[in-house]
């Protein structure tokens, strides 16, 4: 078996994309009343038409559905009548908040950002009451003695802050934080980090560090200011996404202590696309009624309009939960397919001199696996 991509070659002149409901009805032979028993299992139908076609274009038409002829091999496909994105504003790199089970009918977001807005972080939650905001991580190097990790009011609702009784006095030794989920990027796009900092008897910086698909480092960027100790001030920085980047990751910290009992405090971090400093009050993420999600292996319908507070959001779906998602699965808004196959034993268009002059049908089935 093998499972492959829908060929951009052969996007459809018309499409249907419906459920096939799994269940039984009966009818009573007495009144007349239905009854009906939902197994929970309803399955994407995918009935696609494609255009004719000149003989010289080697569209690979006839190959494709030769491949999958016979319900062997399976192609992943997403709604064609779709932009191939949400109607509604979600972007960035949402995921499960709490995990789904088979039934469920909504499922939990976090990490819901609008277009534009890979992070939007205002350091609010700290579930754990461990003195350290929720997705994010300690981080330290070099000399520190006694660090200590908190939250507190500030100009803001809350921030996050980390002090020591000392450091060293060069840029090896460091506290702050660390974002613990990496951001996707687009290589040879330009990023903005943002931050509102305030640090005594220190240097404060932000960094990113750039990563290829495999892990592997291919480039970072940093900026340094040095403390005031008056308050907080707006810092960011802009940088640009190295060839084979496909993922960036951030700390925030202080180095370089010029005496004892240097601190820093972090609020306000935002990562935004392009080289522009974008207000940090922006509308709420959104989806729209007949968006598509995809989460876990399933290609999931929005049931209706939902919007994202602090970064969360229920979303009620039209087609169940058919099997268990760990939270922190990652949710895919552009182009999130399903497994299909062609059940049919024989399939392929019908060829006239010249090329493909009849348009070519057929009916694709979802299959799911757990």
């Amino acid at each position: 078996m093998t499972t492959f991509d829908w060929p951009n070659a052969l996007i459809p002149q018309d499409a249907q994309l419906v459920l096939r409901k799994s269940g039984r009805q009966f009818t009573s032979p007495f009144n007349g009343s239905t009854q009906s028993v939902d197994d929970v299992a309803e399955r994407w139908v995918l009935s696609a038409t494609l255009p004719v076609r000149a003989l010289a274009s080697g569209s690979g038409l006839q190959a494709f559905c030769g491949t999958l002829a016979g319900g062997i091999n399976r192609v992943r496909a997403w709604h064609f009548g779709s932009r191939g994105q949400p109607m509604g504003t979600l972007r960035g790199v949402p995921t499960l908040a709490t995990s789904a089970v088979r039934g469920d009918a909504s499922i939990s977001l976090a990490n819901c950002q609008p277009g534009g807005v890979k992070l939007r972080e205002d350091f609010d939650v700290d579930s754990d009451a461990n003195g350290i905001t929720n997705g994010w991580s300690a981080w330290s190097a070099g000399s520190v003695t006694t660090p200590f990790f908190g939250r507190g009011g500030g100009p803001w609702s809350n921030q996050q802050y980390a002090n020591a009784a000392s450091m060293g006095g060069t840029s090896a030794a460091q506290l702050g934080v660390a974002l613990d989920a990496a951001i996707g990027v687009v290589a040879g796009s330009q990023y903005t980090i943002t931050a509102q900092l305030y640090s005594y008897r220190s240097t404060h910086r932000i960094e990113v560090g750039f990563y290829n698909s495999g892990g592997g480092s291919v480039g970072s960027a940093r900026g340094d200011w040095a403390g005031t100790g008056m308050g907080y001030d707006q810092r960011s920085i802009t940088a640009t996404a190295p060839a084979g980047a496909v993922s960036m990751r951030l700390w925030i910290y202080m180095h370089t202590a010029t005496g004892t009992s240097p601190e820093i405090r972090i609020d306000q971090v935002q990562v935004d696309d392009g080289a522009a400093i974008q207000p940090f009050a922006q509308p709420a993420a959104t989806l729209l009624a007949d968006d598509m999600i995809g989460l876990g292996g399933h290609l999931l319908q929005v049931a209706d309009n939902c919007t994202a507070v602090g970064g969360a959001m229920t979303v009620p779906l039209v087609n169940r939960i058919r099997g268990p998602i760990a939270s922190g699965a990652v949710v895919t808004w552009y182009r999130p397919t399903a497994e299909f196959i062609l059940p049919a034993m024989q399939a392929g268009p019908v060829w006239q001199p010249g090329g493909i002059m009849q348009a070519t049908a057929f009916d694709l089935v979802e299959v799911y696996t757990p």
